[in-house]
């Protein structure tokens, strides 16, 4: 009975959380990690004709967290990248569109910027804003 109750609060917090986030985000990415295991998580914009990339966001389970805050109605389609323990969210080339990524470290890079030593290209999946200025996508 007691690990019903903690797992019932613990759902409780996070819905709490991702709408408070969700309420003081008025426009932007925000990131949701909607399985059990913790991921991290990068996205890709192309701003004034350049293709930028922001990684890592660190999610845990259940957990949502804005990673680009700034307006993007203007935008048909934002990408999202993201890899845990057991399985990895990306695309490919015909679906995605590549972007720049750091395996490790936390990134926020401008293409061509693939080519220095540690950075990969990588496609990242699309997500349509449809003229929203806030987005939120949940990784499943």
């Amino acid at each position: 009975m007691k690990l019903k109750i903690s797992i019932f609060f613990v759902f409780l917090s996070a819905l709490l959380f991702a709408s408070t986030a969700s309420a003081w985000l008025k426009q932007g990415v925000m990131l949701c990690n909607g399985t059990n295991e913790s991921i991290n998580a990068a996205v890709g914009v192309i701003e004034d004709e350049s293709k930028r990339s922001l990684g890592w966001l660190e999610l845990t389970a259940q957990e949502c967290l804005p990673i680009y805050k700034k307006d993007i109605s203007g935008m048909d389609l934002f990408y999202v990248y993201a890899k845990g323990e057991e399985k990895i969210w990306s695309s490919n080339s015909t679906k995605g569109e590549a972007f720049c990524m750091q395996s490790e470290e936390d990134f926020d890079l401008v293409y061509p910027d693939c080519q220095d030593d540690g950075i990969a290209q990588v496609f990242y999946m699309p997500v349509k804003v449809d003229g929203r200025k806030l987005v939120e996508y949940t990784f499943k």
